[in-house]
């Protein structure tokens, strides 16, 4: 068991590391039209990684009349592009707790190994929660505050502000990365709980 453990707890954190560099967290996707549907302005779609997050960067997708040039793109879509700040150091403390969790390894005693990585799950389960919370609002913000006003000006658009909750959306990325946490939590929970037992015993 302690073996088996031993190697689980770093395998489970360098797993959860992956998902949450690499699956898509978070995302902005919108396609309008008019209030009949009859016409199609565009589609602006944007997706976000721990890896942008950390970088606090993203490439921004638009289409049709949303479309100009690539200068004139990086200028109006910045503040969907840049994540910011609180975000951005949630991101980093997860991947700093997600790392540090995957060198509880390194530490001998086997109680001493298994408190270090519930510690360092369950903070990193917190952050996880708190970063997509701090992203999504973040996100929702900007488009309520700088695209709203800017869709409303096209013909028959109706007005993003009542459906930001529709255009940022959570990804696949934010559950794949909460459960295995839980999973590791809870394992090294079970692991405490029986060894008091069996100290409690003998």
């Amino acid at each position: 068991m302690r073996s088996s453990l031993r190697l689980a707890n770093p395998a489970g954190f360098l797993c959860v590391l992956a998902l949450f560099l690499f699956l898509p967290l978070v995302a902005v996707s919108c396609d309008t039209a008019d209030q009949t549907g009859n016409k199609h302005h565009g589609t602006i779609e944007a997706t976000y990684t721990g890896t942008a997050l950390l970088r606090n960067e993203t490439t921004v997708k638009p289409t049709g009349e949303f479309s100009g040039e690539p200068d004139q793109n990086t200028r109006i879509y910045r503040p969907i592009s840049k994540i910011g700040t609180p975000t951005r150091c949630l991101a980093v403390a997860t991947t700093v707790l997600l790392l540090a969790g995957a060198a509880t390894t390194l530490i001998r005693a086997p109680r001493a190994r298994t408190r270090a990585a519930l510690a360092l799950a369950a903070t990193a389960l917190v952050c996880v929660v708190l970063t997509q919370i701090a992203a999504t609002h973040h996100l929702r913000a900007v488009i309520e505050r700088d695209f709203t006003p800017w869709m409303t000006e096209l013909d028959g658009v109706a007005p993003l502000l009542r459906r930001s909750d529709e255009v940022v959306r959570v990804r696949m990325g934010y559950p794949a990365t909460a459960i295995p946490l839980a999973a590791i939590v809870g394992l090294n929970t079970f692991t405490m709980i029986r060894r008091r037992k069996a100290t409690t015993r003998s």
